[in-house]
């Protein structure tokens, strides 16, 4: 991989108790990487998996499918902040 793309592994294994909400989307080349399941066992991170998402939270080719995607984006981002101490 080269580095156009996020190194979210990398990245989630660097924050120690900050907790986190990591989103990413099952068509993103990242989501297959062997690293990432190492990362979704960070402790504190919690994860919002989309389903056909591209690694810009976006349907490849299909804008209306982009647009149906951001009501859970946001409804995830939205709970996981309603639930900051």
């Amino acid at each position: 991989m080269d580095g156009q793309y996020t190194p979210v592994p990398d990245a989630l294994t660097r924050l120690g108790s900050v907790r986190t909400l990591a989103v990413i989307g099952t068509a993103d080349p990242v989501y297959a990487l062997p690293a990432l399941a190492a990362a979704r066992q960070v402790p504190g991170v919690q994860w919002h998996i989309c389903p056909g998402l591209d690694h810009g939270l976006e349907c490849p080719g299909d804008w209306a499918g982009s647009v149906a995607a951001l009501p859970a984006l946001v409804g995830a981002c939205a709970a996981f902040l309603a639930a900051v101490d």
